[in-house]
């Protein structure tokens, strides 16, 4: 019984650490989504000005070449974040391949080139680690997008999670056509009959600078690049919360359970002594020593007494 108790005992210790830790974990996650609150409720102003350059009714229908960049994140403690960017971008290569389409995988993250890397060998074109402590602003997208987009692709997929609140997150993937399909689209809007054509018309103007439009077209898609690393980073950062506010319960559940076998052991641990204790003393008084010298005390301290009352009685 002594070993049950100081079994569970440890495990009850053990159990304590590692809540304190993922409690720690939860607060570290809770403040940088704190501190982000005002990024996140802002983080489509920026897109808001490139949204007209994205539109895939103007995107060619038959294309062959399709680049798939699933995002994940390399840290973990962040729930179902990873899988469920890897489960989305594993459907969409399926999908793909049920097209007779060539697929590309350039991957971001260490999850996503963990598992594409075995799973689609065959796909595999590149891949980016280490991001993890990077502050994705338009420089680093720029940068990426450009290293990216000199992999020959038709159709770009970029997946990513969604962050729609701390409790709700959602995989999804950016469409983006090729630079035929962007220079295509600014043609039609330009030639159209809508009042916002004039914005394509100016961008028309400048077809005869040809830097100016692949500037255009990586600076438009870096800023979609951009988006989806921030909102996959937020995503992670409730993902952490939630994953690490459920083991809490879950682990507080699971220390109430043990508390309660450890109160039992340790009391059927101290009954077992005292049961012990009292039979020990029990086997002592009936061995009958015990009697033996107290009657042998009692009658020296009688004889005594009398003795020396008889001296006194004598002297008066």
């Amino acid at each position: 019984m002594a070993g049950k108790y100081k079994k569970l005992k440890k495990q009850l210790g053990a159990l304590q650490k590692f809540q304190d830790i993922a409690s720690a974990i939860r607060f570290v996650a809770g403040g940088e989504l704190g501190v982000l609150r005002k990024e996140i409720k802002c983080r489509f102003l920026a897109i808001s000005s490139i949204s007209p350059f994205f539109n895939k009714q103007f995107y060619a229908q038959d294309f062959k070449n399709t680049l798939v960049v699933p995002i994940t994140d390399d840290r973990g403690s962040c729930g179902p974040h990873n899988t469920n960017v890897l489960v989305s971008a594993n459907d969409l290569v399926l999908s793909l391949e049920d097209r007779d389409t060539s697929v590309i995988l350039f991957t971001i993250g260490k999850k996503a080139r963990n598992m594409f890397k075995v799973f689609f060998k065959k796909y595999f074109s590149g891949f980016l680690l280490n991001m993890k402590d990077t502050f994705y602003s338009i420089d680093v997208a720029y940068f990426l997008f450009d290293r990216v987009s000199k992999i020959k692709y038709n159709r770009m997929y970029v997946t990513f999670n969604r962050y729609f609140s701390i409790n709700m997150q959602k995989a999804l993937s950016y469409i983006i056509g090729s630079p035929n399909d962007f220079f295509s689209l600014i043609m039609d809007r330009a030639n159209g009959q809508e009042k916002s054509n004039l914005f394509f018309q100016s961008i028309k103007n400048k077809f005869d600078s040809t830097s100016f439009l692949n500037d255009l077209y990586i600076f438009s898609n870096s800023l979609l690049l951009a988006d989806a690393l921030r909102d996959n980073r937020y995503s992670f950062l409730a993902g952490r919360f939630n994953g690490m506010d459920n083991t809490v319960r879950s682990t507080g559940d699971l220390i109430e359970v043990l508390t309660i076998k450890y109160n039992k052991a340790r009391q059927e641990d101290i009954t077992t002594e005292l049961t012990e204790i009292i039979s020990c003393k029990e086997a002592i008084m009936v061995s009958g020593t015990s009697d033996d010298v107290l009657g042998f005390a009692l009658s020296t301290v009688f004889n005594g007494y009398n003795e020396i009352l008889n001296e006194s009685s004598l002297n008066h």
